[in-house]
Formats: C-alpha cells, structure tokens, sequence
C-alpha cells in the first residue's frame, strides 16, 4: 500500500525483485513519481520519498519502474547505496518496518534480547547493540536493577536470559558502574543467583567481575569470605583474583599469599577442591605444602583432581603452566558476548537432537572407532572441571551431582 496515494500496485511483481525492493523501502507504488536522471552515475539524494539526481542541472522525472528498467546498472547500485545512506541516517516513516532498514529503538533491542522461547540465538540483535554500545549501558544498566530489585520474579522464568546478557555486554564494555548492581545479584540468598544465573554462574561469573571490578580486589575477597554466599560464587570470586593476576592488575606474591592464607581454614570440600584446581592452573608452588596438607587430611575430592596433577604441574614449570593458563579463555575477561553465548546448548536447532543426526553421528564415531590405530594408553589421574560430566554417571555436570 503506497502511504502517497493509498493505493495497492499490482505491477511490482513484473518489474522484478529490484524494484520491488525499492517500492518497499519507499513505500511507494509505481504511480509514484522520483525526480531522477536516466543514464549516468550521478549524486543522488533521497528525501522523504523522492530521489533526486543531478547532472549538468539538468533533472528528468521518471515512474520508478521504468527508471530501474533503463539505468545502467552502476546508476541502479548508486541509487541503492544512496537509499541506504539515507534510510540510516533519517529513517523516514514510510520506510519503517521494510527489508529490515528501519533502525530499531535501543528500547526494542534490549527487549528482543531478554526473553525468547523459540530459544533463538540473537546474534543480529546482540551485534546491533554492541555497535551502539553507548546508547545501550544506561537500558542495560537500568533492566539490571530491576531485577535485582525484584529477583525472586525474574527467577521463576527458565526462558528469560536478559539479565545474562546484560552482565555479560557490560562486562564486555567494561562497565564499572554496574559491578555493585552485579555483586549485590550475586549474593542474593536462599539460591536466587543460582536460579537466577544457572551454569553461567559458574561459567562466566569470576571473568565478568575481573572485568569490571576496577581492581578493587577487597570487595572480591569480602564475597569469598562471607559466609552467606553461595560456594559456586566463592570459588568464581576466588577465580576473579587469579584473572587480574594473569592481567597484571593483582601482584602474584598478594595473590597466592591470600590463597595460602585460606587454604588450611577452608571446611567446605568443594571449595577447597576448586581452589587447588585453580591454584594448579596458575601454578601451585607457593602453595604446594597447603595442598599436600589438604590431601593428606582427606579433604579433597580426587574425583575433580588427584594430587598427580598437582605434581605434573610443578614438574612442568611455572613458566609453562602460566603460559597455559594466559590462554585459557576461562581464565580471560569477557571480551565477546556473541562468541561467549552462540553455542550454548539452549540455543541448539531442535534437528540436531534429532535420531536421523543421532544415529549419524553414532556410525561416525563407529566407523572412526574401527580406523584407529592401536596404541599404547597413558593413564593419568582424573582432572575433571566443575563443568564436566559427573564421573559417577548421572549424566549431570559434577557440580550439580557430586560436586554439590
């Protein structure tokens, strides 16, 4: 429907998809007249509706249809990119909602984002923000306090991840400002952040902190030491520490001074055990009595690490296990939202899941299986991640079955 003449043209379609792109980014229906030259590659403006070419002064008037069925090609892909330029810099009211070229409000991006249970990543969207990152941190920022202000509601809906990603982008815009509306979401009680955050509690929460603590190091070590706060957040707050390390914003002689301070004092099995799995991917020599301590009194899980490990890491070095540990992405700042999150297991097309995939990829697994040559196994001791299966077989992350 033209919003010039409110008329429906029936012609577009003879015309072709170049044309009835055009009619769409107007608007417009071929009754319609755009003020453009015929032949050449000249400047052109658009203005609300109306093209306008100029060569020599001279300006002929054409019906659209017959203006893209005569000009050159190079004048076609000026016009084009013309309209576009100006579509994004004005973005008149005939052009919204058509091929996509009305720029969406900040407003309606954020809120595309926050809650989707079709599960489909928004990549495009995600993109969109980053890119206007300025006008995005204050809506970020402002839908973070609602829902610390109101957690236990945001809590209830499996489907809604707005609030990760606006840790996450901020974090990524190294938004200072919003860490102590982040630490405040990650001490609520009775579990809300766990409900809250899910595994991207446990996946992102210590990088999202080294990312925009600012180096204030004492209000990480206040989360670690109180008792309120859930174990999973500890250990993250613990790996924060060893970020801004890695980073060089936190001396290694203060980190692993604190880590050797808490060692022995630590009760819990859990966070004591992740916290020797950190200690050995930073290297644990400053440490090595406190773990060996621990190993010997029987308060480490050697289903997440054996003390084998630990010993593999000091024969390696510290230059090597460092070196290791500046490349591992669970030890870095977030730095990118859209890679962090596009292929979470929520956002899986429902055919990959589906018995045609299964049984396809059960034969090439086989048929690998078969073609492999025989070799010699290696045994080491279990090294197994917070994240990673449970080795009892539940098919639940250790975590949450006998990591709890």
């Amino acid at each position: 429907m033209c919003e010039f003449c409110n008329r429906t043209c029936e012609n577009t379609k003879r015309w072709g998809c170049l044309v009835y792109r055009q009619l769409r980014l107007f608007g417009l229906c071929c009754s319609t007249f755009l003020v453009i030259a015929s032949t050449q590659v000249c400047p052109v403006k658009f203005v609300y509706g109306k093209l306008e070419v100029h060569k020599k002064a001279v300006t002929k008037t054409y019906i659209i249809g017959e203006v893209l069925v005569m000009v050159s090609r190079e004048l076609k892909e000026t016009v084009l990119e013309a309209v576009d330029n100006q579509l994004n810099d004005n973005d008149p009211k005939c052009t919204t909602g058509t091929f996509g070229h009305s720029e969406k409000t900040m407003a309606e991006l954020i809120d595309r984002i926050k809650c989707d249970p079709d599960r489909i990543f928004p990549e495009e969207e995600l993109a969109e923000i980053i890119a206007r990152k300025e006008e995005a941190i204050p809506l970020l920022m402002a839908f973070l306090e609602e829902v610390r202000d109101n957690a236990e509601q945001f809590s209830n809906n499996f489907d809604y991840l707005g609030h990760i990603y606006a840790v996450l982008l901020l974090a990524q815009f190294r938004v200072k400002e919003a860490y102590p509306i982040v630490l405040e979401l990650f001490s609520l009680p009775n579990g809300l952040t766990d409900k809250l955050f899910g595994d991207a509690m446990t996946d992102y929460a210590g990088r999202i902190m080294a990312s925009i603590c600012g180096n204030d190091v004492a209000s990480i070590k206040q989360l670690v030491e109180d008792e309120e706060v859930d174990k999973y957040i500890k250990v993250e707050a613990l790996t924060a520490l060893a970020i801004l390390t890695l980073n060089g914003e936190l001396e290694r002689q203060e980190l692993m001074a604190y880590y050797k301070e808490l060692l022995p004092t630590i009760d819990n099995p859990t966070i004591l055990t992740l916290l020797i799995n950190l200690c050995t991917d930073i290297y644990p020599g400053e440490v090595y009595d406190e773990i060996k301590e621990a190993y010997k009194n029987d308060k480490v899980d050697s289903f997440l690490i054996g003390m084998g490990s630990v010993d593999q890491a000091m024969v390696e070095g510290q230059s090597m296990v460092l070196y290791r540990a500046e490349r591992d992405r669970n030890l870095q700042k977030i730095d990118d939202t859209i890679g962090e999150m596009r292929n979470w297991a929520y956002f899986e097309n429902e055919e990959d899941s589906s018995e045609e995939n299964y049984f396809e990829q059960l034969t090439n697994n086989n048929l690998n299986f078969v073609h492999q040559p025989k070799v010699t196994p290696i045994v080491n001791e279990p090294k197994i991640g917070r994240n990673d299966p449970c080795p009892c077989g539940s098919g639940k992350k250790y975590k949450k079955c006998c990591g709890k």
